[in-house]
């Protein structure tokens, strides 16, 4: 049987949502690197988390405040209110949002949507 990747939250969040965080992967990619997108649910109870990856580390000068208001770095026209809003709409869908740097070379953002209700 196919997997349920049901998530429940107001369509027009989530799609601002997954904008600002690839476009937040893609501004930081180099030139000509891929982003991977993936999904995964568990079956038990349905719970879903969505990756975003990205060529390219989170700079260590904003790694501890990289969802502040205003944060950015080296983005010719950054705002600083990408990630920022992206943290602020996670939590609206009660989602979580959490970055990683640890892999060499490489950016992930994971949000992880709470299980079904009922």
């Amino acid at each position: 049987a196919d997997p349920d990747w049901t998530v429940t939250g107001e369509p027009l969040l989530c799609y601002s949502l997954l904008g600002n965080l690839v476009r937040n992967a893609d501004e930081a990619a180099p030139s000509g690197g891929a982003i991977t997108v993936s999904l995964s649910a568990r079956p038990s109870d349905g719970a879903v988390s969505l990756a975003i990856r990205n060529p390219g580390e989170i700079p260590r000068e904003i790694r501890d405040r990289l969802f502040v208001k205003f944060a950015t770095s080296g983005k010719a026209n950054g705002t600083g209110l990408g990630l920022y809003s992206a943290r602020l709409i996670s939590a609206a869908l009660g989602a979580s949002l959490a970055a990683d740097s640890s892999e060499a070379g490489y950016t992930s953002f994971r949000i992880d949507f709470p299980p079904r209700q009922g």
